[in-house]
């Protein structure tokens, strides 16, 4: 018996199977994931309050706390802080009483598929104070990476309430 050579059976060039490259399987992942990102919110009994990790207090950092240091009275400023979490929606609350005032981030997380990539979320609450003086802002936040239900630290900020008409 004489062996038969075994050759695969040649394909043409435009027969051949296309594969994504690897550029363009990443693209294509991500906007997969960021769709799904648009999903709706999770219940309410989802929403925790925002982790605020302690690199954000530092002063140089890019997310620091923006409470401005003087104000007007009567007149509404905005103040911004970053929370770090997975997809989420984000919301602030705050309470003012008299002088003071308690802010408190909160984050929801999404419901569906996301990125589970932390990233910095920005919240942005406006007060105002009614009356001049020294008036203090109660930051709460959660010192749990992923949140908490209730806060557990907080970060005490005082603003200069001027009298209306001064600068």
């Amino acid at each position: 018996m004489t062996p038969v050579p075994f050759f695969p059976q040649a394909t043409h060039p435009s027969a051949r199977q296309s594969f994504p490259r690897p550029g363009q399987l990443l693209v294509a992942l991500s906007a997969v994931a960021l769709l799904a990102c648009t999903d709706s919110l999770g219940p309410d009994d989802l929403r925790m309050v925002g982790h605020i990790p302690p690199r954000y207090f530092d002063a140089g950092s890019e997310h620091a706390p923006r409470i401005p240091e003087t104000a007007t009275a009567g007149v509404p400023f905005d103040m911004t802080v970053w929370t770090y979490a997975y997809c989420s929606v984000t919301s602030t609350e705050v309470s003012e009483y008299g002088g003071s005032a308690v802010a408190t981030p909160f984050v929801v997380p999404y419901r569906g598929v996301c990125t589970l990539v932390l990233t910095p979320h920005e919240h942005t609450a406006t007060v105002v104070f009614t009356e001049p003086g020294t008036a203090e802002i109660v930051l709460r936040y959660s010192r749990v990476e992923n949140g908490s239900p209730e806060p557990n630290g907080t970060r005490l900020y005082h603003v200069t309430v001027l009298p209306a008409g001064r600068d």
